[in-house]
């Protein structure tokens, strides 16, 4: 499988969403899934022997890249999944930029190498685990990523979702953790009436934010949709002010399909 974008400079993506503007993009990948002939815990073997995100600014210097390769990798009967990969990417800033308050990354040409173990746990069950480790150069230092998910599922409405991230980096300048916890909750009152609450922390940036979705089909094409979003300042010596969030919005949207 391979494609190639074009993204014009001016190009206004009104109707839909472009990462990059002013870019050429080369992506694919080469992949092989052989199925053992004999009965065996292992459904799939999966090999990726090459993937690819080429992306080049419309001038013609090499923006940002990213090659991969999948030595291992296997669905087991049950539907787990696991995968060893071996990473490549390559970043070209052109203007010094914050990574987090206080540490600055350089403009310039890095190249830096990763390994990424992963595991996901199969959807089938009204319970499942995963999780990912991954390890190797981060710009002009080094970085450790840990991830560990969760998911529950309480029929026939309910489903929750926890996940944890820790990513330890090591720069010359400046080493620090940043941890975050994402928590997503879902009800189905019914195949036309849902909701969804997303929330997030993280440690570096000090903030929570909540947003709430209502989505409620009137009729085949026609949704009301009603979204709180609201973010609050933490590590307070007061507290989190509940009552005093730094930003927050509720917006009610009504699509009626005529026919």
């Amino acid at each position: 499988m391979t494609r190639f974008d074009r993204v014009e400079t001016g190009y206004d993506p009104v109707l839909g969403f472009v990462s990059q503007r002013g870019i050429q993009r080369w992506a694919g990948q080469f992949a092989i899934t052989p199925r053992p002939a004999q009965s065996s815990p292992i459904r799939r073997w999966e090999f990726n022997l090459l993937g690819y995100d080429l992306v080049w600014d419309l001038a013609g210097p090499l923006d940002n890249a990213s090659l991969s390769v999948k030595p291992l990798g296997a669905q087991l009967q049950s539907g787990d999944r696991f995968e060893l990969n071996l990473i490549r990417r390559f970043d070209g800033p052109t203007a010094d930029f914050t990574l987090v308050p206080g540490t600055t990354i350089a403009a310039g040409e890095y190249w830096f190498d990763r390994a990424e173990f992963r595991f996901t746990g199969a959807n089938v069950r009204p319970w499942s685990l995963g999780g990912s480790a991954s390890t190797g150069r981060f710009y002009d230092g080094t970085r450790i990523d840990l991830s560990v998910n969760a998911r529950v599922r309480v029929q026939p409405h309910w489903e929750f979702s926890l996940d944890l991230t820790r990513n330890d980096v090591t720069l010359p300048t400046r080493a620090f953790v940043a941890n975050t916890v994402r928590f997503r909750g879902d009800y189905a009152y019914s195949p036309r009436l849902t909701g969804t609450l997303f929330a997030q922390y993280d440690d570096q940036s000090d903030r929570a934010a909540v947003n709430a979705r209502l989505r409620w089909t009137t009729s085949p094409g026609s949704d009301l949709y009603v979204v709180w979003n609201s973010t609050w300042p933490t590590g307070l010596d007061r507290g989190i002010p509940w009552g005093e969030p730094l930003r927050g919005g509720l917006i009610a949207k009504y699509v009626r399909y005529l026919r």
